[in-house]
């Protein structure tokens, strides 16, 4: 006989437990699937969101290569904050890991993605990896540039120099160059857009002269140009030892502030003059015009003009903000008709000059612009009387480097001021006192005595 189950028997407990049991374990496997698939899911979203945020490329192996030029940086130096390279801190290497993991969950998972969000994906990787290329790219160019650069710049060792000097010496042009050695330093025209202001400095002018036909002529030529340039003072320096009436006439009626100066040459040197044939004209002049500027001036650019050179008034505007000593190219100047500083990079790296000689700064007078400031700070600034040694021993009494010099007129690219000169017209004839009274009621005798 079949016995009949009691309710809280255990034989019928355990068959109704069963399907319980069976349910229960199915449900654990789906919420442990389900779980896999919200974690895949988030995975891919932190990972696009991701590279959206910091625009990296999706794999490290894709650039590592490209990055192997960054070892050149250290034994090249550069100051630039760019080409800086440091070890990188643990935050850095840990964020390195972690976009490694991310890297490979997302490249396994977008097999599994449909067509649709994988064309997608690969489509951000695509640009992400183009605008990579185009850094690395510039980054590449940048480093092109600084070896060329430094191969140029050499180095500095002297046997390089012994190398130099032969080539020199083997180039029958190369007197009329002179180079200097180049540093890595923040460009004159960078230092100077730096400490730019609105207050409009002064332009001192300092313009030699002396008596002689075309002289109101020239400082005529010379007023008419400096009338169109604002806070402009001209110092006129005589090289006499009295006033002349026609030039203190001209000056007033000129427009131009100015002031009117004395500077004979000593009579020592008028001797020599005569003797060796050594003519240090107007010297004496321009140290009267820059004795005047350390008792008048505190602030400002002082600048040598001769009465006998053209000068275009954009000159004047690029010489305002010289912060130290300005140099540019001037035109019509001995036998290869130019005298100019050589720039590279915006820096002055030598000279070109038709004299070159033994002077440090083989330049024009008309050249150069100096800091009115810079130039009360040297308190043994001097001009020797030596022909041909006038600019070479002013700017050597500055005690400025190479690396000072600002070259203006677009790196020196453009000519603004030409040394030109006047033909020497003998002076007109002496009226004899005969024909001064057959003259004396007309005009002739007064027009003959101006062009004495």
């Amino acid at each position: 006989m079949l016995s009949t189950p009691s309710l809280n028997g255990s034989h019928f407990t355990g068959d109704v437990m069963r399907p319980v049991r069976w349910i229960h374990h199915r449900l654990k496997i789906m919420a442990a699937a389900l779980g896999w698939v919200l974690l895949f899911c988030t995975m891919v979203l932190l990972h696009s969101s991701a590279l959206t945020r910091n625009n990296l490329p999706l794999t490290d192996n894709s650039i590592s290569d490209n990055f192997t030029t960054f070892k050149l940086l250290p034994t090249l130096r550069p100051t630039t904050s760019w080409a800086t390279t440091r070890r990188p801190s643990y935050k850095t290497a840990k964020n390195r890991n972690n976009n490694k993991l991310q890297d490979n969950i997302f490249l396994f998972a977008s097999n599994f993605l449909p067509e649709k969000l994988r064309t997608k994906a690969l489509r951000r990787q695509e640009d992400v990896n183009s605008s990579t290329m185009r850094k690395i790219a510039g980054i590449k160019h940048r480093l092109s540039s600084l070896r060329k650069q430094y191969d140029l710049r050499g180095s500095g060792s002297s046997s390089g120099a012994k190398v130099n000097q032969k080539k020199n010496n083997t180039d029958p042009e190369a007197k009329y160059f002179k180079l200097f050695p180049t540093s890595n330093q923040k460009t004159p025209r960078e230092r100077r857009n730096e400490s730019e202001s609105d207050v409009i400095p002064t332009i001192y002018v300092i313009t030699p002269t002396y008596t002689r036909p075309q002289q109101i002529a020239e400082l005529t030529r010379l007023g008419q140009t400096l009338r169109h340039v604002k806070a402009l003072h001209w110092l006129v320096s005589e090289d006499a030892d009295a006033y002349n009436l026609d030039v203190s006439e001209y000056l007033a009626r000129s427009g131009v502030n100015y002031s009117h100066l004395l500077g004979p040459m000593p009579p020592r040197f008028k001797k020599a003059k005569k003797r060796d044939n050594n003519d240090p004209r107007g010297v004496s002049n321009r140290l009267a015009g820059l004795e005047w500027i350390r008792n008048h001036a505190k602030e400002g650019v002082l600048y040598f003009a001769d009465d006998d050179n053209a000068y275009d008034v954009r000159l004047f505007e690029e010489i305002r903000r010289t912060k130290v000593v300005s140099m540019f190219p001037v035109g019509l100047v001995a036998e290869l008709g130019l005298s100019t500083p050589i720039v590279r990079d915006g820096m002055v790296v030598g000279f070109y000059d038709g004299f070159i000689s033994e002077r440090t700064y083989p330049v024009d007078m008309a050249g150069f612009a100096v800091n009115v400031q810079y130039f009360l700070q040297q308190k043994h600034v001097t001009m020797p009387f030596k022909q041909g040694y006038e600019e070479d021993g002013f700017l050597r009494s500055l005690k400025f480097s190479i690396s000072d010099i600002e070259p203006l007129a677009d790196n020196c690219t453009k000519v603004l001021v030409w040394h030109t000169k006047t033909v020497k017209y003998p002076a007109a004839l002496k009226i004899t006192r005969t024909i001064e009274t057959k003259l004396s009621n007309t005009n002739l005798a007064r027009l003959v005595l101006t062009l004495q």
